[in-house]
């Protein structure tokens, strides 16, 4: 399917959201969960999985 992954990318996309959004929140899992959302939201879609 061709999907690759890039670390460098992800960890900076994620870095630039949890710095951008620390100004507004204060909780980690707050923070987490958008530097997740981000660095997934900016990747590749995978196809779903069906059994």
């Amino acid at each position: 399917m061709g999907v690759t992954y890039h670390r460098a990318r992800a960890r900076r996309i994620a870095e630039e959201s949890v710095r951008k959004e620390a100004a507004t929140k204060n909780r980690p899992a707050d923070l987490i969960n958008i530097a997740l959302e981000k660095a997934v939201g900016t990747g590749p879609e995978l196809p779903p999985f069906s059994t």
